[in-house]
């Protein structure tokens, strides 16, 4: 499996927030994220769908691997920062999974989806000697809303 970069990170979580809107918040979220989960399970047709902000990134990426899908289910109560040592550490760099905490801790402060990536944004900024080698810098979702998105924030 590619790993994802940084910047695709940024790019993927960049179409949840044009999917939402800079202004959304997970009703989820608002109590430091303990109702926040990465994936819902319909029960009726038995189908996943995306509720966080790094669910719905995952999603973009992963929506058509089931098996893929139900281990990251099995790990809704996990908070990303435990991930290194799980299969998700395959999918993302390191520094892409700093970048995703970023997002997601402002996610479980209650604060809007805007700001969790405008912050997602300025911590791959500060961070640049972080920055890793593009290993995957998923062009399937279009970087031009980036700019857009992250300065509404």
């Amino acid at each position: 499996m590619t790993k994802i970069n940084a910047l695709g990170a940024i790019r993927l979580l960049t179409k949840a927030v044009a999917e939402k809107g800079t202004d959304y918040v997970d009703p989820g979220s608002n109590d430091g994220g303990q109702g926040c989960k990465y994936l819902i399970l319909d029960e009726g047709p038995g189908e996943f769908y995306p509720s966080c902000i790094v669910g719905h990134a995952i999603f973009y990426k992963y929506s058509q691997d089931r098996s893929f899908l139900d281990e990251v289910y099995g790990y809704n109560e996990d908070g990303l920062s435990t991930w290194g040592d799980r299969p998700f550490n395959e999918i993302f760099t390191r520094f892409a999974l700093e970048v995703l905490i970023q997002a997601q801790r402002e996610q479980d402060q209650g604060h809007t989806w805007g700001k969790a990536l405008s912050e997602a944004v300025d911590y791959m900024g500060r961070n640049q000697d972080m920055i890793d080698h593009p290993v995957d810098d998923y062009i399937g979702v279009d970087a031009k809303p980036l700019a857009g998105v992250a300065s509404k924030a």
